[in-house]
């Protein structure tokens, strides 16, 4: 049988080098879940703010797609939308989906005013003269008739 003085005599030559391995184990891991845990939240913030892109992207093409089917894209005086909100040429769009578009995280479109930025007359020899009356209106001789096509800038 071992007497107290054998046992601890047995336990002094320890030098505790598991405990300091231990320790430093702990220390990298700490380390390697704090880092991954701010590279998750850097890769969220990324995401956020390419969905957010892309939903006031979306919004501004359907406002401009709207603005156009309702035919009021081209005169600034009159309103471009037929519900507007904050001014004539602005639509409010509701991107949370809460049935609503006065919350703060919604989006509003604003239309600018559209620009010319260029004109092509049409020739005469792309009309229909003789089975479309508007292309008959367009004709004059020479090469060119009395249309042109324009193209337009719009910007929301």
């Amino acid at each position: 049988m071992s007497t107290p003085a054998a046992i601890r005599s047995r336990y002094t030559n320890e030098r505790g080098i598991v405990l300091v391995i231990s320790l430093i184990m702990l220390i990298i891991v700490t380390l390697l879940g704090t880092s991954s845990a701010n590279l998750v939240r850097g890769n969220l913030k990324v995401v956020e703010n390419v969905e957010a892109r892309a939903a006031v992207r979306n919004a501004a093409l359907a406002a401009i797609e709207e603005a156009v089917a309702y035919g009021q894209l081209l005169d600034v005086t009159s309103p471009a939308f037929s519900a507007t909100c904050g001014g004539s040429r602005s639509k409010c769009v509701d991107a949370t989906g809460d049935g609503t578009v006065s919350s703060a995280s919604d989006i509003q479109v604003t239309l600018a005013d559209p620009v010319c930025k260029a004109v092509m007359p049409v020739k005469n020899s792309s009309l229909d003269v003789f089975g479309s009356a508007s292309d008959a209106s367009c004709f004059t001789p020479g090469v060119f008739s009395l249309c042109a096509d324009a193209l337009w800038e719009v910007t929301a």
